[in-house]
């Protein structure tokens, strides 16, 4: 495809489950319409393609962003996340087109569209047909310079490939990379090694980009030139720092051991003006070097890109979650919420629930927090049931288990009978002990199995409404509740974890 950036002819988008969660991988053509790109592709997001032995992918054909999409959405079987994988977790390709294509055409695209599976989020320009490198039975197409009648759609004409210009290129990168190489290995002439290459901080202050802006909703990142790149720096060494709620970090609960595993304040300041200088260079690694120690992970030899990498995938809320959830749980239980501040700087690392997930999560999840809260479990508030609801779903499935608990033969020694009676119905261990459920029907069968081990016996089909029921007949009285909350004093877990 010609000119791309231009014209979005060929510029490709994938939404899937990144190895630092859900995101979109897009060609900067859509940087200008992405508002407009995600009301086309919400619907077909919202519906899940099928599973199993039937499992098909939906193709998308439709006129869209002046111009037409073709797309395809399926299950993504090299899903990048391994949080997502348990839960089939799907990619999203999409690829636009000028003209409306013909059924050949289509059926090759959607072909060329399967091979696309970036591996980072984020503005990439090489999402386009163009760079695939696919061999097919016709030229690249361009757009008419003669416009179309009013009504109709310009139809595109087959050019001539530059092969010259092609070759040209090929021979100076071949030139290019002996040159890296042997200078590399040599001492150079001109006054000592040279200095490091600048996409290496290019390529850093990229992936810094992609965190802030894809997985920690920054909608004020921007970078590309040296001032930019600085601020760009600053905001990413601050929110990961406890800066600026420091003071308010007291107690036990969750959300406080997660950001004190953070340091105090910014490790790394740039404010010299040669942002791409060896010196700057040097100063941003050994920032990024010690919050990696600081977080509890090696980064020995390691480039700086892929370093903040690692950065990542230490501050991702719900994987250190998973990793410490047996302590933690305790803590939230008894713990009570932190401050507005504290929480909105944690959602941050939390990751976005998709709209497909949210459709059936967010309900149940706020029934959940209004039970616990009425059980004197003051540690969740409603803005987690829409930000992080396996968090809630872990804690009420949690709460009503025994884990943790004295035993009812234990209740029974002390004379306690009512606690023991009512104990030996809850579950030994919670259903999800992490909160992560595959589907509604997973979710609502486990709600379902609680019900009929507290003694319910008619069972509504909707999880809200089991959880209603539950909090009204199944969690006995108010006594039995706060021996629930009392006995389950954890552990801290060290700020190194």
């Amino acid at each position: 495809m010609k000119n791309s950036t231009q014209t979005g002819e060929g510029a490709i988008a994938v939404h899937r489950w990144f190895s630092t969660g859900e995101g979109w991988a897009y060609h900067p053509w859509y940087q200008a319409r992405f508002a407009e790109l995600l009301d086309v592709v919400k619907t077909d997001l919202q519906q899940r393609p099928k599973e199993g032995a039937d499992a098909r992918e939906q193709l998308i054909d439709r006129p869209a962003l002046g111009g037409f999409v073709l797309g395809l959405h399926g299950i993504d079987p090299q899903c990048q996340d391994a949080r997502a994988r348990d839960r089939n977790p799907t990619i999203y390709r999409v690829v636009f087109l000028r003209h409306r294509p013909t059924a050949s055409e289509r059926a090759r695209l959607w072909d060329q569209l399967r091979r696309v599976a970036p591996e980072c989020p984020g503005v990439d320009a090489n999402l386009e047909l163009s760079s695939l490198g696919e061999k097919t039975d016709r030229a690249p197409m361009e757009l008419s310079e003669t416009p179309a009648a009013p009504g109709k759609v310009a139809r595109p004409q087959p050019v001539r490939r530059r092969f010259g210009l092609f070759l040209c290129l090929i021979v100076l990168a071949g030139i290019a990379g002996v040159l890296g190489w042997f200078g590399g290995i040599v001492e150079w002439p001109f006054g000592g090694a040279p200095t490091p290459p600048k996409d290496d901080w290019d390529s850093t202050v990229r992936r810094m980009a992609d965190l802030l802006s894809t997985k920690w909703q920054d909608p004020e990142t921007r970078y590309g030139n040296p001032k930019l790149d600085r601020e760009l720096v600053d905001r990413f060494f601050t929110l990961l720092s406890q800066d600026p709620v420091r003071d308010k970090l007291e107690g036990k609960h969750p959300d406080v051991q997660f950001l004190q595993r953070l340091p105090e304040h910014p490790l790394c300041r740039l404010e010299t003006p040669a942002a791409s200088s060896s010196e700057e260079l040097a100063k941003l690694r050994k920032a990024i070097t010690e919050l990696l120690a600081k977080l509890g992970s090696p980064a020995q030899g390691k480039p700086t890109k892929e370093m903040v990498e690692n950065i990542g995938q230490a501050v991702d809320y719900q994987t250190w979650w998973k990793n410490h959830h047996e302590k933690l749980l305790p803590a939230l239980i008894t713990n009570p919420a932190v401050d507005g501040q504290v929480r909105a700087k944690v959602y941050r690392f939390c990751g976005k629930v998709s709209a497909s997930e949210s459709v059936w999560q967010c309900e149940p999840a706020k029934d959940m927090v209004k039970s616990l809260n009425e059980w004197g479990v003051s540690g969740l508030v409603d803005d987690d049931a829409e930000k992080r609801p396996w968090l809630v779903f872990a804690a009420y499935f949690y709460f009503l288990s025994r884990q943790d608990l004295p035993s009812p033969e234990a209740l029974e020694l002390k004379e306690d009978r009512d606690n023991a009676e009512l104990a030996s119905k809850l579950p030994e261990k919670p259903a999800r002990p992490t909160g992560c459920f595959k589907d509604e029907a997973e979710l609502t069968a486990q709600l379902a199995e609680l019900a009929k081990k507290l003694g319910i016996k008619e069972l509504p089909d909707r999880a809200g409404a089991l959880v209603e029921v539950i909090g009204r007949r199944g969690a006995g009285n108010k006594e039995y509740r706060v021996f629930l909350r009392k006995n389950r004093e954890g552990p801290r877990l060290p700020n190194g974890d």
